[in-house]
């Protein structure tokens, strides 16, 4: 497919699990623009007339949500993921298809009233194995015992080893099939107490807990609650320790931190300096965490929201935006969404306003800032990163 404006929503037509789909996509979400092999197993080999409830973890763009509704006619589905911009392209491409037995549900994980609640869980594996471990406990929680759990992924992004860990979690696997490097396979909840995996009790993977850290910055010290599938989510990666040393707050601003993780680029300016902080990211769990450690560290003046880049601000104005953007989606590279966050940073900004981000040296955002912005400078950086700054002409 042809390269497209990042917020324009892209419809095409698929063929999964011996039906015709119309798939609402953009970009954003992890293969936004295609159907995976390990979704297309998924479709065929989960077909549960018998299961009054089926939860999808990790809905995508919503083109296996349209395959199991109807496969499974006489089931409710309910559909869950992380990533925001995938729960709006799910509803979209619900209602594009007319089902009617599906529901998109705004949380990033199970509630309790949720627990033992399904007859089936479907996972398509995510990236990174403590995410992917984190959703097979919510999923056997999610399960009423007898209840059926279904995951698939490719080998080179680590199916293996969650294909293991759902061994050792259920007791059982059945592998179903395999295909073009992907396999899926089946397990069986037998009992209600969850098994024993010293992996299954860690911070943050067990259901209702948090993985908690302290960060250092200069005198002061803030408190951290974050969940495996945020960016960097047990520690401070190296690019945001030089952001966070370069990055002075003018007194009274007002900050925008984009793409901002658990939130402690905008936690930093809401104590020392800051009138006001607004924190937004595409991912639920971040977003979770922010909210989370805004209140722990007792800053009222700072709030965190969802947000597809930029697409949440619509009628405020700031005079510092910071980023560490992402140049990942899912488990490939896409610069789109950080060139956005750059595009977008200009049209919130008031004049004399500013944009400060952090990013690999290899990525030549400098030359995008040029063309935006009027005065565009290094403030910082090292052998792997540079600190880049764009003013905005008064």
């Amino acid at each position: 497919m042809t390269s497209i404006p990042y917020y324009q929503i892209h419809e095409f037509e698929a063929n999964l699990g011996g039906q015709k789909i119309r798939v609402n996509t953009k970009p954003g979400i992890p293969s936004w623009d295609q159907i995976t092999p390990a979704t297309r197993l998924l479709a065929e080999i989960t077909y549960r007339p018998s299961a009054e409830h089926i939860l999808l973890c990790g809905c995508g763009h919503g083109a296996l949500a349209v395959a199991l509704a109807r496969q499974n006619p006489d089931s409710s589905l309910w559909l869950m993921d992380i990533n925001f911009i995938s729960l709006r392209m799910a509803e979209l491409t619900l209602k594009a298809n007319g089902v009617s037995n599906a529901r998109v549900c705004e949380q990033p994980g199970i509630k309790a009233s949720q627990m033992g609640y399904f007859d089936t869980v479907v996972l398509e594996l995510p990236k990174g194995r403590k995410l992917a471990r984190r959703w097979l406990v919510e999923a056997y929680a999610a399960l009423k015992v007898g209840g059926e759990f279904y995951l698939a992924g490719a080998n080179r992004e680590g199916i293996q080893p969650v294909v293991k860990d759902t061994g050792v979690l259920f007791g059982n696997t059945t592998l179903l099939g395999y295909r073009k490097g992907c396999r899926a396979v089946r397990a069986v909840k037998t009992a209600p107490d969850l098994p024993g995996a010293d992996w299954a009790n860690e911070p943050g993977i067990a259901l209702a807990t948090w993985y908690e850290f302290k960060v250092e910055i200069g005198n002061s010290i803030f408190k951290l609650l974050s969940l495996p599938g945020v960016f960097s989510y047990d520690r401070v990666d190296e690019g945001t320790e030089l952001l966070l040393a370069n990055m002075k707050i003018p007194p009274g601003a007002r900050v925008l931190d984009v793409g901002c993780g658990y939130g402690i680029l905008g936690l930093y300016a809401a104590r020392f300096g800051a009138a006001s902080v607004d924190m937004a990211d595409v991912n639920l769990l971040a977003v979770s965490s922010a909210q989370e450690n805004i209140i722990l560290n007792n800053l009222p003046d700072a709030h965190a929201f969802p947000s597809d880049a930029l697409s949440a601000i619509k009628d405020r104005q700031y005079d510092l935006v910071v980023t560490n953007p992402p140049f990942h989606s899912g488990k490939s590279v896409d610069y789109d969404i950080a060139q956005t966050f750059i595009a977008d940073s200009w049209r919130v900004l008031v004049p004399g306003g500013r944009l400060v981000l952090v990013a690999n040296k290899f990525i030549r955002y400098d030359r995008q800032m040029q063309s935006i912005f009027d005065q565009v400078e290094v403030l910082a950086e090292t052998n792997k990163y540079h600190v880049l700054s764009g003013t905005k002409r008064t």
